[in-house]
This record gives structure tokens, C-alpha cells and sequence, in this order.
């Protein structure tokens, strides 16, 4: 309904050039919001840039990271750090959900999907945060990633980690895709 919003995830120093390019080819040129779950990593060091050349109407990120000063200094119209337990309503019908440790949840009508952080531990989560529709790793599964009970799982990480990350996949729980960065 003429919508959009983006999680930007990935340690890719490149990450927001090519969605910018990609959403341009899209005819996307305004977000309601953009969430960069970490700002430790490089795919968050474009922050700036990436809200100078697309209209973004709500920025959240968390306010510890290295690149943390970045959002602060972007060009979106509302900056707002989350707290680890925060939540973030969008388009009427869904929501943004933050537990201690980095995790994230996003509840659109009946789809949930799990964002989970570098070693975090998946039991420690309340149990209905254990179910997903999809699960998305990125860079290496949780500790207990099991204890994820979930439709799909995405993993996206360097192609020169992904033969030992893949090892730590629950194979065999849900379907898993596998992609990888050069």
C-alpha cells in the first residue's frame, strides 16, 4: 500500500550502496523506517550517506556501537535509539520488538520473524519469542539456535566463514538458505 520499511543487517562494507541501488530500481524513494539492529559492523558505517539520498522517516538503531555517532548525525527525519526492550509500531497492524542481548522480532499480521545476534543464547529467550516463521542468522547462529522452533532460516555470512558457520546450523529442525558475502 505504497509502504516500506528496512532492516538492514550484514557486516558488508558495501550493504546500504546496494540496497540503495535496489530499492532505486524499485522506484522505492522514502522508508517509514530503517532499522540497523547492530552499529558495530560495517554495513552501518554508510548510515549517513545511505538517509542523504532516500527520504527516511524513522531511524532506529541502538545507541551503543562505533558507528553509533553516524545515525546521530543522519539526515532521517526521526532518529530514535531503542533500548533492549523497546518496541516500535509501524503501519497500524505491525511492530518492531527488542529483548536484552541484541535480539529483534517483527510481527507483521500473522508473520513473525526472529533477528538473532552474534552469541546470543536462543534458550534464554521467553518461549514465545522462540517461535518464527523465519529465523534470520547472520554471521553465526545463536548458542541453542534448537531451541528456535521456526518455518525457515536464513544465514547470511562471509564466504570464508560460512563452511565452519554452516556446521553450527540446526540442519534438519527447518529449511535453511544459506548466502554468502564475498
Amino acid at each position: 500500500d505504497g509502504h516500506a520499511g528496512l532492516v538492514a543487517t550484514g557486516d558488508s562494507r558495501k550493504l546500504l550502496d546496494t540496497v540503495w541501488y535496489a530499492l532505486r530500481r524499485r522506484g522505492i524513494r522514502h522508508l517509514d523506517f530503517l532499522l540497523l539492529p547492530d552499529m558495530e559492523g560495517r554495513g552501518a558505517s554508510q548510515v549517513r550517506e545511505f538517509t542523504g539520498r532516500i527520504e527516511v522517516d524513522a531511524l532506529l538503531y541502538p545507541g551503543d556501537g562505533v558507528n553509533a555517532p553516524l545515525a546521530d548525525a543522519s539526515a532521517a527525519g526521526v532518529r530514535e535509539v531503542y533500548d533492549e526492550t523497546d518496541n516500535f509500531t509501524f503501519w497500524n497492524t505491525g511492530y518492531l520488538a527488542f529483548e536484552k542481548g541484541g535480539w529483534v522480532r517483527i510481527e507483521l499480521q500473522q508473520t513473525r520473524v526472529l533477528l538473532c545476534p552474534n552469541g546470543g543464547d536462543a534458550a534464554a529467550l521467553p518461549a514465545d519469542w522462540r517461535r518464527a516463521d523465519l529465523v534470520v542468522f547472520t554471521e553465526t547462529p545463536p548458542i541453542h539456535a534448537a531451541a528456535i522452533t521456526a518455518q525457515s532460516g536464513v544465514l547470511n555470512c562471509s564466504d570464508y566463514t560460512l563452511p565452519e558457520t554452516a556446521e553450527t546450523l540446526p540442519w534438519g529442525l527447518y529449511p535453511m538458505r544459506l548466502t554468502a558475502v564475498d
